[in-house]
């Protein structure tokens, strides 16, 4: 019988997020409108890791649509982070929070073309933004909320952001470490000690960011099962301009 590799282990670990999207689908029509940019996010994250396993299978390298994935995932995100709480001064925030991002990617991946490897500017950027973002609501939520915390929606989301994403930049960091000393081994045509240990520690932390992503997603579902219901009189999105 033939070892699993690690690209087909890391994507079965991957496809955890069909549990939230399943979760998602089931309550779609119930759930609180607030919450469509986050069920969105995970229908996208679930497309986005099916054909990132094709590109592994047939070219290799998953830069590609990993590159254009996070950016689609930050834009959606950073307006879940507004349909939460809309007001006008939110709005211009947000929107320029966006397109700092958006400019970020398109000078990093774009104009230094850059989209065929995975860029550290960009993903260091919005994953800091999100931890923050997400920082800032669960301190509003532990302020303003007298409700346990463990059955509101919002505030497990935000947990797995946060946690998702400081775990992202220790990722990335990891992942370009790894980079640096395999190349720095190849030139001087030998290994040391200490950079064997640094590689293989930078690979642990790569190996184990695809079990905290699986963990993450079960606790999305467990979110999406307590999101509020709608209204009987829904609110719009777009009524502030």
């Amino acid at each position: 019988m033939s070892r699993m590799s690690d690209a087909d282990l890391l994507f079965l670990l991957s496809l955890s997020v069909i549990v939230p999207v399943t979760v998602g689908l089931v309550r779609s029509r119930k759930i609180s409108v607030s919450y469509q940019p986050f069920l969105l996010y995970l229908n996208i994250s679930l497309l986005a890791e099916c054909i990132t396993y094709l590109f592994i299978k047939m070219f290799k390298n998953s830069a590609i649509p990993n590159n254009v994935f996070m950016l689609v995932e930050c834009n959606v995100l950073l307006f879940q982070f507004y349909y939460w709480r809309i007001n006008k001064d939110r709005k211009k925030f947000f929107l320029t929070l966006i397109a700092l991002c958006s400019s970020v990617w398109i000078i990093e991946n774009i104009l230094f073309a850059k989209v065929t490897v995975f860029g550290p500017v960009f993903r260091f950027l919005y994953s800091f933004i999100l931890v923050l973002l997400a920082l800032n609501e669960i301190n509003f939520m532990i302020v303003r909320e007298n409700k346990n915390l463990f059955k509101n929606s919002k505030f497990l989301i935000c947990l797995g952001f946060m946690i998702y994403f400081l775990y992202q930049i220790l990722y990335e960091g990891s992942f370009f470490v790894n980079v640096i000393l395999m190349n720095s081994d190849t030139i001087a045509g030998r290994e040391t000690r200490s950079q064997s240990k640094g590689i293989n520690f930078s690979k642990s932390i790569i190996t184990s960011f695809a079990y905290i992503a699986a963990f993450i997603k079960i606790v999305y579902a467990i979110a999406i099962f307590y999101i509020p219901a709608r209204t009987k009189f829904p609110w719009k999105l777009n009524l502030v301009k």
